[in-house]
């Protein structure tokens, strides 16, 4: 579930409810290669109206992505690069108010984001 949200950006609940028969040619969300790799180990297995994957309550989900991330040295959430703006829109928050509650900057997005300025100012 967590590699899925990581390639689609949908929610705990969203992608705990999702059904083959919510996935469509045309999407609101464009499906990375290995989103697509990941919902077709599952698809397969799972009659359209039923969930694609196995539900676990938030609670122990987190505690799961807790203890991985704990085997696996993680001590904070990475960034890609991905807008505020689009990652509320993913979320489905009404505003960008309610995402950056949950949102940190990262000790590497303020030099990334001026090194895309200094860019953008030498390229023009």
């Amino acid at each position: 579930m967590f590699l899925l949200q990581c390639y689609t950006g949908l929610s705990f609940s969203d992608l705990a409810s999702l059904k083959s028969k919510d996935i469509t040619v045309r999407s609101a969300i464009p499906l990375l290669p290995k989103a697509v790799f990941l919902l077709n180990q599952y698809s397969h297995k799972n009659n359209a109206d039923k969930p694609l994957l196995t539900l676990y309550t938030i609670q122990k989900y987190n505690a799961y992505l807790k203890v991985i991330a704990d085997l696996c040295g993680i001590t904070k959430a990475l960034n890609n690069g991905v807008s505020i703006e689009s990652t509320s829109k993913m979320l489905g928050h009404a505003n960008t108010k309610i995402t950056q509650e949950y949102a940190r900057v990262s000790d590497l997005k303020i030099p990334n984001e001026m090194k895309l300025i200094k860019r953008k100012l030498f390229i023009n």
